[in-house]
Order: C-alpha cells, then structure tokens, then sequence
C-alpha cells in the first residue's frame, strides 16, 4: 500500500489556498494498480521536510 500526499494552490471564490491531495493506492496480485481512497483536505499546517501531515 501506498500514502501520497500533494500539495496544491487552489482557487476558492478569488482567494488562493493550499489544499492537499491524499491518494492511498496498492498493487494487486495479478500486477495490477488499484486506487483505494482519494481525498481532499484544507492545510492545517505545512514544515518543510515534514512527514506527517496535520489534517
């Protein structure tokens, strides 16, 4: 199983925020790559090298 987080600037009405894309995906027995969950969450905070992500 795989975690990927994205950080992206979005328009919200004529502001720009940042939001995160999480993405959890896998890979089948048979080699084949299957989309899990994906969700999208406001940026509580954001450190530079950080692992973890406060949501």
């Amino acid at each position: 199983m795989v975690i990927v987080a994205r950080y992206l600037s979005v328009r919200v009405n004529r502001d720009i925020v940042e939001k995160v894309v999480l993405v959890i995906a896998t890979v089948t027995e048979d080699g084949n790559r299957e989309i899990l969950a994906v969700d999208i969450a406001e940026l509580k905070s954001r450190q530079p090298g950080a692992r973890s992500l406060r949501i």
